[in-house]
């Protein structure tokens, strides 16, 4: 997730360089945070994810208001929750994540939002507030940077109140909502769940003003497994014909794990540039990774304007002990392809959670940056 100075930062650097109106797209856009003070500024933006979670996010953030949006839809929902029988058996896999009764109160609410007669802007916050009610009933740990159970003498006391929980985080989004859109927001907006790899397919052969985007990796053996904690409510929404229909998908023909776990595999770059940097590293899934993000670059490239702006949020890379200088890689590689730089900010993200073997650590009165705890900021112009 971008930071707010970053947020900042980038909007700033657009407003700057753009015209009103200007296409703006995030191929990697997550909830499509980057893409909200754009969209203040009357831009028209695109937001594109592999994950269906983050679209949903997405679409609900800037939608706005959906009419009917009060507190009683939420008491309306768990309430009807409440009278439904949803304890048929349930499958091993989510019992892993999930205690038994709290799997058939999760079914109860999924059930009741699809019979709702409701706009699909109000049945889709309330997916959204479902989606965060199953991450907070799970057996996964808070404040972890990957996917685990809390303890076994925590999972046999764990009785979570599920109707509860769903219409305190109901609230919750509310509250943000009306707070985010208490002043106009302009702009076209359109979100697409897929891979950067289909652009093409996607978004046909569109040019894009300016592309910005937080991170623009994702091969899914090259990226951090944020992506598992998409799967938690994925078990539970999936098994909704109308969730389903609305992202066009079977659980049955695709995996959770093809769903969450990244996007597929981008050809390599044939620049001669990035061949000789990447073939330096011993370590062969950094190599992958050099490969496929800079593969998606060029990706990119294809989809932007002549003077169009490129602006990226970075972080060095470490994976399996091997270091790699996503910095100054970008940057010698944006250049080689006749891009001229426009801005560069870096960062230190001193608040910033993180694993403990990741974590900063003073030595001799200087400052160690591990690679998640600082970021940089580059714009680009083409």
């Amino acid at each position: 997730m971008a930071s707010p100075q970053a947020v900042k930062c980038i909007n700033d650097a657009l407003i700057q360089h753009l015209r009103k109106d200007s296409t703006i797209l995030d191929p990697y856009c997550g909830t499509g945070r980057l893409l909200i003070q754009p969209r203040i500024q009357g831009q028209r933006v695109t937001g594109v994810d592999c994950s269906p979670i983050a679209i949903l996010a997405a679409r609900v953030t800037h939608r706005g208001i959906p009419s009917g949006l009060t507190e009683n839809i939420f008491n309306r929902t768990a309430a009807l929750a409440n009278e439904l029988d949803s304890s048929n058996e349930p499958t091993k896999n989510i019992l892993f994540w999930f205690p038994k009764q709290t799997i058939g109160d999760l079914r109860s609410l999924l059930q009741a939002i699809d019979i709702l007669d409701i706009s699909i802007h109000l049945r889709r916050l309330l997916w959204l507030c479902l989606a965060d009610t199953c991450r907070k009933v799970s057996y996964a740990r808070d404040k972890e940077f990957k996917l685990h159970r809390i303890k076994p003498h925590q999972r046999s006391h764990w009785r979570p109140n599920t109707l509860a929980i769903f219409q305190s985080i109901g609230t919750t989004i509310r509250d943000r909502l009306y707070k985010l859109h208490d002043r106009p927001i302009g702009g076209h907006y359109r979100f697409y769940e897929g891979d950067i790899v289909q652009l093409k397919t996607i978004v046909k052969d569109q040019k894009y003003d300016a592309i910005i985007s937080s991170p623009p990796y994702g091969d899914s053996r090259t990226t951090v497994g944020y992506g598992q904690f998409a799967r938690l409510p994925l078990m539970v929404l999936c098994e909704s014909t109308l969730f389903n229909r609305e992202y066009n998908r079977s659980t049955i023909r695709i995996s959770l794990d093809t769903i969450c776990l990244g996007g597929s595999h981008c050809p390599s770059t044939t620049s001669s540039l990035l061949f000789e940097d990447v073939e330096k590293i011993d370590n062969q899934a950094m190599k992958r990774f050099g490969n496929d993000y800079f593969g998606r670059l060029e990706l990119l490239f294809r989809a932007l304007k002549k003077n169009g702006i490129i602006s990226l949020i970075l972080g060095d890379r470490t994976c399996s002990g091997c270091s790699y200088p996503l910095i100054d890689s970008t940057i010698n590689f944006l250049r080689a392809n006749r891009f001229k730089q426009i801005l560069r900010q870096d960062r230190l993200l001193s608040w910033k959670h993180l694993p403990r073997t990741m974590r900063h650590k003073v030595t001799n009165g200087n400052m160690k940056y591990q690679s998640l705890n600082y970021e940089t900021i580059l714009c680009f112009k083409k």
